[in-house]
């Protein structure tokens, strides 16, 4: 790694805020992937709507401002503006 490599960012991925309005409506659709949830979670599967995954990030950008310890992002393809949800 030189000096000048970008942190943030591989040869095929970037890392980069939490968009709250598009982000959510992708993942409440990963809620609704049984396999998926099973892969990610020990918790019983509970699809969530678009309205509870945003509440979801405004907690977590709460507890992140408040404990300055935390840092919360998404894992985007280079070149995409948007996360994939699921086929």
């Amino acid at each position: 790694m030189e000096i000048h490599d970008q942190l943030f960012q591989g040869n095929n991925i970037i890392l980069a805020p939490i968009d709250h309005e598009n982000d959510a409506v992708i993942e409440a659709k990963w809620t609704e992937d049984p396999e998926f949830l099973s892969m990610i979670s020990t918790q019983p599967i509970r699809p969530l709507a678009a309205a509870q995954v945003k509440k979801k990030y405004e907690q977590i950008e709460k507890k992140s401002a408040e404990e300055r310890d935390l840092f919360y992002f998404t894992v985007r393809l280079k070149g995409e503006s948007e996360s994939a949800a699921p086929d």
